[in-house]
């Protein structure tokens, strides 16, 4: 197998997102038009936005019902949202893969059968991953419980814990790279995306992690911006409305497209060396 360039990878996630930003940020308008105006909209009809909940405990008087139905309206929307976000990452993956052109409406693609199989995909992996930490953890528990049991859990313990979690951060990131293939696969139609993912990603996990990390530096680097940002000047979390969160979440959404470009990019590449479905 050809080895995966990392840095021409990377400069490909880069130059795509730049060479298509008229069509791409039509799409993430879409996105981001969709969350800003729902929230002010639902918003405009409950008194000191939803942590009205929070100070007052769930009634059942007008304004408690209505504060109430706000809530799960306020899931919806961040339903309809994350499935326009699986969208821009079809229309991403199909434009650098099969060089298909990007669709203008992403409206258009959210009741068609192969949006919904990779939410099914999405949703599989994620218990994977789940299942995963959960495996993990049980066993960092359990070594927990044994040096407990000898009454090891002075010193010895304090040796063996920070390897543990140094263990459980590589194997998390083990598996999320031999499974970042699932949803590209489901997005170009493969019957087992999950099984052709871990065949793909054999063998290519330090690059695989290099082209992860690379296109995502601009999403890391707002990440710290933001939190910072509320650590300095935010006393208290409860004084961020909903919206503020919203507003906080969009850039997050634009920036996450070097990573489909990356991803979609180094799938191309590896997808030439391997016999899948």
């Amino acid at each position: 197998m050809k080895k995966l360039p990392v840095i021409e990878t990377t400069k490909y996630a880069y130059k795509f997102f730049f060479a298509n930003f008229g069509k791409l940020f039509l799409m993430l308008l879409q996105y981001s038009g969709v969350q800003v105006l729902s929230y002010v909209t639902i918003l405009s009809l409950v008194k000191d936005d939803i942590h009205y909940l929070i100070k007052n405990g769930i009634n059942f008087s007008q304004e408690g019902i209505i504060v109430i139905l706000a809530f799960f309206a306020f899931r919806i929307v961040d339903i309809l949202a994350f499935l326009l976000l699986l969208s821009i990452n079809i229309n991403m993956t199909r434009a650098i893969v099969n060089r298909e052109e990007i669709k203008k409406n992403l409206f258009s693609s959210l009741l068609t059968s192969r949006t919904w199989k990779v939410l099914l995909t999405f949703i599989l992996t994620t218990l994977l991953g789940v299942a995963s930490i959960c495996l993990i953890g049980l066993f960092i528990v359990g070594l927990s419980s044994a040096f407990s049991y000898f009454n090891l859990q002075g010193m010895a313990f304090n040796i063996w814990i920070i390897p543990l979690i140094i263990f459980g951060f590589i194997t998390f990131i083990y598996f999320s790279m031999r499974l970042m293939f699932s949803i590209p696969n489901s997005a170009l139609d493969h019957s087992k995306p999950i099984r052709l993912s871990w065949k793909m990603t054999r063998g290519s996990l330090l690059r695989l992690f290099g082209v992860s990390f690379l296109p995502s530096l601009p999403l890391i680097i707002w990440w710290l911006c933001s939190i910072s940002f509320i650590f300095i000047f935010v006393s208290n979390m409860a004084d961020i409305s909903t919206l503020d969160w919203v507003l906080l979440s969009i850039p997050t959404a634009y920036l996450t497209m070097f990573w489909y470009a990356g991803a979609a990019q180094a799938y191309k590449h590896l997808s030439q060396f391997t016999q899948g479905e």
